[in-house]
């Protein structure tokens, strides 16, 4: 989960690098590499955390500068709540992505409850989340900055409480699923087969299950 994770966050800085060929973009992939090797080499499952917290801010500190608009900065991830629009985005988006995985998951003989690397949150659900690492930068994180890149999504779209939280606005939620379902339906190649997003996510579910079963 971790590795899949880290090297979907460099596909996602290399997308993004590809035009702009930034310095402080080639330091960032080369610290996800490192930190992409490091994962071999760990002994416990907590050294296993904090390398995916490591790569985590890591990756985040690129987003400010792939968001190209001066009304949206990210800053730092907040998520419970949300303090500003582009975590609002992101945390809507990431609830998609679990309901839609633990919805697969749901359909197989796998326990949605038994997690791995989220072992120990307290969510009731946890081997959603898991799978949900290896998908939230290219089904998540790249449609927020494409949104707000391409002004589909606006300030007007959002909801500032008085509290500091962030969210979505009814019309701001309806665009965003829009496009998130229409991502799920997105062709890409996967070892020269033409693979949606869907049938990739059904895929990784099964893939545990043949890993179970081979054990």
């Amino acid at each position: 989960f971790v590795l899949a994770s880290i090297h979907n966050d460099i596909i996602v800085i290399r997308y993004y690098n590809k035009h702009a060929n930034d310095d402080t973009f080639t330091d960032i992939l080369k610290q996800l590499a490192s930190l992409k090797k490091s994962v071999n080499k760990i002994s416990s499952y907590e050294e296993l955390l904090t390398i995916e917290a490591q790569a985590r801010n890591v990756y985040y500190s690129s987003f400010d500068m792939i968001i190209k608009r001066s009304d949206f900065s990210f800053e730092v991830r907040t998520g419970k709540p949300p303090r500003n629009m582009v975590n609002a985005m992101i945390s809507f988006g990431n609830t998609l992505l679990y309901n839609y995985i633990a919805s697969e998951i749901q359909k197989t003989a796998l326990d949605v409850r038994v997690g791995y690397l989220h072992a120990t949150s307290r969510r009731k659900k946890t081997l959603n989340l898991d799978i949900a690492e290896i998908f939230k930068p290219i089904l998540v994180d790249r449609m927020v900055f494409s949104l707000i890149n391409k002004n589909v999504i606006t300030p007007a779209h959002f909801v500032f409480s008085e509290n500091g939280a962030v969210f979505l606005t009814a019309e701001g939620k309806r665009i965003f699923l829009k496009y998130f379902y229409l991502k799920l339906n997105d062709c890409i190649k996967v070892n020269s087969i033409g693979m949606t997003y869907r049938k990739i996510i059904t895929e990784e579910v099964y893939k545990l299950i043949r890993r179970f079963r081979h054990n």
